[in-house]
């Protein structure tokens, strides 16, 4: 291995952030994110709840596919930093933004909880035919019953 290539990846492995965890400076060190990007990404978290992916973050307001591109190695979710929804309360549009879920199933989730009462566990969800596994294995990272 060349050792540009090795210093490179060892230069972006000491600088990876968790996107749920990361401060306003920890966003200004990336290349491309000045005050007001690093600004608008938080707000942008907040508003989520926290970001279920990486991919999440490109779509802040102000970041161009370039930027993102510069940005995307250094980026990464811990499955335990994201914040979890309660399904017992959480309205259609807290799923569809914070679950990052389509509309129809925020509302099928949500008819469901109407119609049989209070989720036991998340595992209820697969009892609604519009979950498919995929769905059901994104959805128990960010949802969860009290």
């Amino acid at each position: 291995i060349d050792v540009n290539i090795f210093l490179t990846i060892i230069i972006i492995i000491n600088k990876i952030i968790d996107v749920n965890n990361a401060k306003r400076d920890d966003w200004k060190a990336l290349p491309g994110i000045g005050e007001a990007l690093a600004n608008r990404i938080l707000k942008f978290r907040e508003r989520l709840g926290g970001f279920s992916e990486v991919g999440q973050v490109k779509k802040t307001y102000g970041i161009s596919d370039s930027v993102f591109r510069l940005i995307g190695l250094y980026l990464k979710t811990d499955p335990s930093t994201i914040p979890k929804i309660d399904l017992n309360s959480a309205s259609d549009y807290d799923l569809r933004t914070k679950a990052n879920i389509p509309e129809a199933i925020a509302r099928a989730i949500i008819i469901y909880r109407q119609q049989n009462g209070a989720y036991h566990s998340v595992s209820d969800l697969k009892k609604i035919a519009f979950i498919t596994d995929s769905l059901f294995e994104k959805l128990i990272l960010r949802v969860k019953t009290e």
